[in-house]
């Protein structure tokens, strides 16, 4: 059986992130019947279907999805190769792909990409904002170059280099107070209403009440911090948090540190560290650079 080619890889890879011949063409370059018979040729040659055909669209075969890993490797190789041959010829250039989590994308990554660009026009980073889960489902299908994300969230075995450390706290309405009126305690917790993030964000939180045993009423689950501390204001109940999370605290909510005092311990981590583009380590140096003047 013949290998897939650069140009087969490319075509597949535009399917799945389009779901449609016609703007995976738009992407390429290409007709949408020319994207159709490149993709009906793979098939045969593989001999079975990388992707159903719907009216509402293409979607990926259970088959299709297993080579997805290899197909997302083959090309971050050729990207690889172009930028080391560009960087030969003493050009900077290339594409990073970054995921991370939502309070590092609102809060550190306007300026840091902003700092970067005026350093290397060239390059560009495509940036993923997501969950911790979905986050490290990235980095297992090799869809991402770079995660910025907890420590918490993945394999101590992976190549993670710390960057900074956010203490947890809580979030409560205005008529709440903790009864040392300054910390709160799994005391002060046990039995209080949570709102909480579903199942795969903020992994910390998660983390602390099973390790303090903590019981507590949960009704309403976010996706964003923000909607969270719109919740807390109405009353609704408290809030669990990264302090960097919280920002400029426009909602003036309460804010109490916890005790037994817990940190997001944040860094960045290298998906293939043994085959690391020029422009990802460029920008995995800046990002380090960037966050080390927080402290």
């Amino acid at each position: 059986m013949e290998s897939l080619s650069i140009y087969a890889c490319q075509v597949i890879a535009a399917v799945l992130e389009s779901n449609s011949f016609t703007k995976a063409g738009q992407l390429l370059n290409l007709t949408p019947s020319a994207v159709s018979h490149t993709i009906k040729k793979i098939e045969n040659t593989l001999g079975y279907p990388l992707f159903y055909r719907y009216k509402t669209g293409v979607f990926m075969t259970e088959s299709g999805k297993q080579l997805m890993p290899f197909i997302q490797s083959v090309l971050t190789a050729s990207r690889i190769l172009e930028e080391e041959i560009a960087k030969i010829c003493n050009t900077e250039s290339g594409i990073v792909k970054v995921g991370t989590f939502y309070s590092a994308a609102m809060y550190w990554m306007p300026e840091i990409l902003k700092s970067f660009k005026s350093k290397h026009p060239n390059i560009t980073i495509q940036l993923f904002q997501s969950g911790d889960a979905q986050i490290i489902e990235w980095i297992q299908n090799f869809d991402i170059d770079l995660a910025i994300l907890s420590s918490d969230t993945f394999d101590d075995s992976a190549p993670f280099t710390p960057l900074y450390q956010s203490p947890l706290v809580c979030l409560t309405p205005a008529d709440y107070a903790p009864m040392d009126g300054q910390h709160m305690t799994p005391a002060d917790l046990e039995g209080q209403p949570l709102i909480l993030q579903y199942e795969g964000f903020d992994t910390e939180i998660t983390s602390y009440l099973k390790k303090n045993k903590l019981t507590t009423p949960t009704n309403i689950w976010v996706e964003s911090d923000n909607a969270g501390f719109s919740l807390v204001k109405a009353g609704l109940g408290s809030y669990l948090s990264p302090l960097m999370a919280v920002g400029d605290n426009v909602q003036k909510l309460n804010i109490y540190p916890l005790l037994p005092v817990t940190y997001r311990s944040i860094g960045i981590l290298a998906v293939s560290p043994d085959h690391m583009s020029p422009a990802s380590k460029l920008f995995e140096e800046h990002v380090i650079e960037w966050v080390s003047k927080l402290k």
